[in-house]
């Protein structure tokens, strides 16, 4: 017997096979980090919200021609906006993402399913728009120069060598020797995007609004700290490994987040997921 395949695994098969593919990934350019940190981000919160999404009526209606046409459409229109673009700037966005996910739901749900698939939504609006605050942040408030002093201070008290001069982080008997904290380095958008689609359960669950706030506040600290201790990571992984390390450092960095959404979203909702079962058994 083979398992049976709905409408809601569709969604999930479909989205991540829109983005891990070789097309997406060398024809339209979507980044080296997020064409596989976006699937496996909404695949955990999928994960945690399965038993809810499988019983909201706004996911059991059956979509109309005219949304499966529009969802087509919109697919179409966003790799047609790509195929566009001259190859040296060509780039498979946040907002690219953002237009395939509601495509997607238009066209297997019908476009009410957007009020039960927000957050994922939300969550991808939130990393493009993302782009904007790490630059007001990096131009405006010189982040990048505190947080490549805060690094280097870090790595040289955990008994490696290096000193911060400006946004940039010296390694001393290192190749490369010089590391830039440039805006993507920031980590703000993911302390933005992951403290927000983990603080959706931990809001959703039934504890008390004191409980909720702790965890809240537990959360953005978490994150804030997770995006450093990646950057000393990072530092101490090119001492180790040199190039290759630099090369996938987004990579090394992104699993402090995605560790941390996990642990968030696990015990920060516990309650709510007690309560449930305990309904359940009535």
């Amino acid at each position: 017997m083979f398992p049976t395949i709905g409408r809601l695994h569709l969604l999930v098969i479909l989205f991540c096979a829109a983005l891990l593919n070789p097309f997406t990934y060398y024809v339209l350019h979507t980044s080296r980090t997020y064409f596989w940190v976006v699937p496996l981000t909404l695949v955990i919160w999928f994960a945690f919200r399965w038993a809810d999404l499988e019983k909201d009526p706004r996911l059991k209606r059956k979509p109309m021609p005219w949304e499966l046409l529009a969802g087509a459409v919109l697919i179409g229109a966003v790799v047609a906006r790509s195929l566009l673009e001259p190859p040296a700037t060509r780039i498979f966005g946040f907002f690219d993402m953002l237009a395939v996910f509601i495509a997607l739901c238009i066209m297997l749900f019908g476009y009410c399913s957007l009020q039960s698939l927000w957050v994922p939504a939300l969550f991808l609006a939130i990393i493009g728009a993302g782009n904007w605050v790490e630059r007001l942040c990096v131009d405006q408030l010189g982040y990048a120069e505190t947080l490549a002093g805060m690094v280097a201070f870090l790595v040289r008290t955990l008994g490696g060598g290096a000193t911060a001069h400006g946004a940039e982080i010296v390694l001393t008997d290192s190749t490369p020797g010089r590391l830039l904290v440039d805006y993507g380095c920031t980590g703000i958008k993911g302390i933005l995007a992951f403290a927000f689609i983990a603080c959706i359960p931990v809001v959703d669950s039934k504890q008390s609004s004191v409980r909720k706030l702790a965890w809240i506040a537990i959360a953005l600290v978490g994150f804030y700290v997770a995006s450093v201790l990646r950057l000393v990571v990072v530092c101490f992984a090119v001492m180790a490994w040199g190039q290759v390390a630099v090369d996938y450092h987004t990579t090394i960095g992104f699993g402090f987040f995605m560790a941390w959404l996990v642990v968030v979203t696990y015990f920060g909702s516990g309650p709510a997921q007690a309560a449930t079962r305990g309904r359940a058994g009535l």
